[in-house]
């Protein structure tokens, strides 16, 4: 099984680690040239992968890295908390297809921010394995667990969840994946949701005039507390300032 890897940050190292602990080297490695929390010159040491094979981000438009990918035979791909969009040209390197780890209950909130739109819009949150093809998360589904939401969450907290619930999701998945035995459904995509970044910054902003729902309010302020992040919020007498929250629990 040749495997490519689309690697970008820590949670791509643990997966990683996990593949090499079942013997399962894979033949190339595309890095984010942008090196998320300083994770490259892990992967490429644990990979074990000869230079020539290792692609960054920003050479994958070149036709001498696509040329390299298209000598490795490749079985299958899988985007590793990849931060950027591949076109079809990429999608068609790998025979079995390429695999999506997203933190998201899909069809919801497909696109990007998942953990601050499913607080705000009190939309199913969770982790996919899934697809991907010409378009942004919409491929179909191999496996997908729900992750509860409860007051006590921030957009920090959904974040860390569905990391953990992405790796066990994985780690289940894997070996049918590889063996060429998992199944898989088409989303329905007309009861999802989609968001760019850029629609992040617009639904951070508490109108000081406006009235809301304290449960919207808090929503809002919740989905964006995600510490050392910038927050949701307002504009007063010129000036501009952030709003975190806690919520605890009663016994």
């Amino acid at each position: 099984m040749n495997i490519l890897l689309f690697a970008s940050g820590s949670f791509s190292v643990k997966i990683l680690r996990y593949m090499l602990s079942r013997k399962d080297n894979p033949v190339a490695l595309i890095l984010d040239k942008g090196d998320r929390d300083n994770c490259n010159k892990k992967l490429i040491k644990l990979s074990n992968i000869q230079e020539m094979d290792i692609i960054y981000s920003d050479e994958l438009t070149k036709p001498k890295a696509m040329k390299t990918l298209r000598s490795l035979d490749i079985d299958v791909g899988f985007l590793l908390w990849w931060p950027h969009i591949i076109g079809k040209d990429l999608i068609d390197i790998a025979k079995a297809g390429i695999i999506n780890l997203h933190p998201s209950y899909l069809p919801y909130n497909r696109g990007r921010d998942p953990n601050f739109w499913a607080i705000l819009n009190e939309t199913p949150f969770g982790a996919t394995l899934h697809y991907v093809d010409s378009s942004i998360d919409s491929g179909d589904i191999i496996a997908q667990t729900e992750i509860p939401v409860t007051w006590l969450d921030t957009g920090k907290t959904l974040y860390a969840k569905v990391l953990r619930t992405l790796l066990r999701l994985f780690k289940e998945n894997y070996p049918k994946i590889v063996s060429g035995t998992s199944c898989h459904e088409r989303q329905k995509l007309k009861s999802g949701s989609f968001h760019n970044h850029e629609d992040l910054e617009a639904a951070s902003c508490i109108d000081l005039d406006a009235k809301y729902k304290a449960r919207d309010l808090l929503n809002k302020i919740r989905a964006r507390t995600f510490s050392p992040h910038p927050a949701a919020w307002f504009v007063d007498d010129g000036e501009k300032y952030e709003v975190r929250i806690a919520i605890t629990k009663e016994n």
